[in-house]
């Protein structure tokens, strides 16, 4: 019999500052360990392409967090 576990998914959202797409993680607890692995505030590409590589993590973007206006 097969076990299959179900693959985490790390959620992010793209904001664009100055005419550069900056990927965000969506969770704070693991925005902090990517930030000390990766020594940056923000994901790239590249980055999200090693960790699913290493790891089997899938990335999914969401969309941004917006202010709710009163």
């Amino acid at each position: 019999m097969e076990n299959q576990l179900e693959t985490k998914k790390i959620k992010y959202y793209v904001k664009n500052i100055y005419g550069t797409d900056r990927f965000y993680v969506n969770d704070p607890r693991e925005a902090r360990n990517f930030q000390q692995l990766t020594q940056n505030e923000t994901l790239s590409v590249t980055h999200m392409k090693a960790f699913e590589e290493l790891t089997g993590i899938e990335f999914q973007e969401t969309l941004p967090h917006r202010e709710m206006p009163m």
